[in-house]
This record gives C-alpha cells, sequence and structure tokens, in this order.
C-alpha cells in the first residue's frame, strides 16, 4: 500500500510476499494421513487494490533501490540498506 499510495522509497531486495495480495488469516489446520505431516491452509484471499500494475504476478514488493549481501556481509553483521539510506539522505 505505502508503494502505491506514497512516495516512500524502498531500499533492500524484493519481498518474498504477493504484490496484489496474499493467503494469510486463519488457518484450517490438516494432518496428512500417510505422513502425519501437519499444514496449515489459509481461509483468506486477501487483495490489494493497487494502481501501480508494473510488477510481474507471483512477484513481491520490488524495491527502488537494490542491496546486495554478500556472506561477508552477514557473518559481518554489516547493515547494508541502513548504510545505503545513510547515503542517500545525506545527499538530499
Amino acid at each position: 500500500m505505502l508503494k502505491n499510495y506514497t512516495n516512500a522509497l524502498f531500499i533492500g531486495e524484493e519481498t518474498g510476499g504477493g504484490y496484489y495480495g496474499n493467503t494469510s488469516g486463519p488457518r484450517l489446520r490438516l494432518t496428512l494421513p500417510h505422513s502425519k505431516l501437519v499444514i496449515g491452509v489459509p481461509l483468506f484471499k486477501f487483495v490489494f487494490k493497487v494502481f501501480k500494475n508494473d510488477v510481474s504476478l507471483g512477484r513481491g514488493l520490488i524495491p527502488n533501490v537494490y542491496v546486495k549481501h554478500s556472506i561477508k556481509d552477514v557473518l559481518s553483521k554489516v547493515d547494508n540498506e541502513l548504510n545505503v539510506a545513510y547515503r542517500l539522505i545525506k545527499k538530499e
């Protein structure tokens, strides 16, 4: 909703969620008979009212500024998104 109704700037990587909506809310809990695996089936489908239809179906939120992480960054606990945000703020 922020992407569609504000001028918010997104920094980072594509989200795992659906840009146009998702299935969530209460879940029906089922136990599969043979494997005994327990699964949750969401009961609601949420559809967002978006007017920026520039994202392919099945994709998440695409950031305005893409930031990639290396394994070295993760192990060193470097916050690349925060560093990019600081650099962008200093330019303004």
